[in-house]
């Protein structure tokens, strides 16, 4: 039922349920039970994502401090209540404040158990895409490091393009869609489809 709310973006209706588990779930098992810590660190989202950023803070370290009491503090599942907590002290205009929990997140991420798990934001890498009959000049200073040199290479020709808006399911995207747009990649490219010779599945 949370899961649904979260998905639909219906705020007010994931606070009342995750509040209403909140007590229950103090009365039953503790204030201080892990699973208390884990729903008040999820109430806590659910009040940063409708912009209440001042009721959010104090319950994402609440329940962040429930959490660490019970696993300790290097745990990797920490990892989404330290990203809530950064991210609320961010748009909360307070960046210095965001830092330590951003950082203890990533070191989650990278420590001794290996999780894909701090995500910072959407965004992680940047493509500097160029006309290849632009000036060899241009495409240097692109690419130049302190020393004056070339530092980074060119990695890939984008060879061909296509895109298909089909308004499919987000997790259950139409399969014609995805040809389509794959066929449409190849025709631009010139190319047949058995000289592809790599595909990366990830949308």
């Amino acid at each position: 039922r949370i899961d649904r709310f979260l998905e639909d973006d219906q705020w007010d209706e994931a606070i009342e349920t995750l509040s209403r588990a909140k007590e229950d779930g103090a009365r039953i098992l503790g204030p201080e039970h892990p699973i208390v810590g884990a729903i008040t660190g999820s109430l806590g989202t659910a009040y940063a994502h409708r912009g209440d950023l001042e009721t959010a803070l104090p319950l994402l370290r609440e329940g962040l401090r429930i959490r660490e009491a019970a696993v300790g503090p290097d745990n990797p599942s920490l990892s989404p209540i330290l990203l809530g907590i950064g991210n609320a002290e961010l748009n909360s205009e307070r960046p210095a404040a965001a830092r330590p929990y951003y950082e203890r997140c990533h070191a989650l991420a990278r420590g001794p158990v290996q999780r894909a798990y701090c995500q910072y934001g959407l965004g992680k890498a940047l493509a500097k895409l160029d006309d290849p009959q632009a000036s060899q000049r241009a495409l240097a200073e692109a690419y130049q490091g302190a020393n004056g040199r070339i530092s980074g290479p060119i990695l890939a020709e984008i060879a061909g393009f296509g895109m298909s808006a089909d308004a499919g399911d987000i997790v259950q995207p139409s399969v014609d869609g995805a040809s389509r747009a794959m066929r449409g990649a190849l025709a631009d490219a010139r190319m047949a489809p058995e000289e592809v010779g790599y595909v990366n599945a990830h949308g």
